[in-house]
């Protein structure tokens, strides 16, 4: 294998393993977080105390916010959120009972998702991203 083969195996192994695994850590959870589809702007609060909160902003001018608390599951690396607001249905923001997702380090960010908002013309998968 030359020098050069050796470098560009060597960058794009390193650049794949950045570009996508989860963290299992509860610091860089933490933040907020925003998923934008074309009918809602959704963000997500993940706070330290393990509450958060979460809001969606429709582009009718429709507000709902709820809050909750989060878990972090140290064997799966799952993020539970209890209750959550959900967006498949018609009917965007209605409360569910629990939402999980894998906090995935995608370079300097994390996503955690998807999550799919139904708007009038379609359905749109998203991720919230911090």
């Amino acid at each position: 294998m030359s020098f050069t083969a050796i470098i560009r195996y060597g960058f794009i192994t390193f650049f794949v393993g950045l570009s996508a695994c989860y963290t299992g850590s509860e610091a860089k959870i933490i933040g907020i977080y925003k998923a934008d589809a074309p009918c809602a702007n959704i963000s997500l609060a993940v706070h330290a105390d393990h509450s958060f909160t979460q809001s969606v902003r429709t582009k009718e001018g429709e507000v709902k916010q709820l809050g909750g608390e989060w878990d972090l599951d140290p064997q799966t690396k799952y993020v539970t959120f209890k209750p959550f607001l959900d967006f498949v249905h018609e009917n965007r923001g209605a409360e569910i009972a629990m939402a999980s997702f894998p906090p995935e380090v995608m370079g300097l960010a994390i996503e955690m998702g998807p999550v799919i908002i139904k708007c009038s013309d379609s359905s749109y998968e998203v991720n919230y991203t911090k």
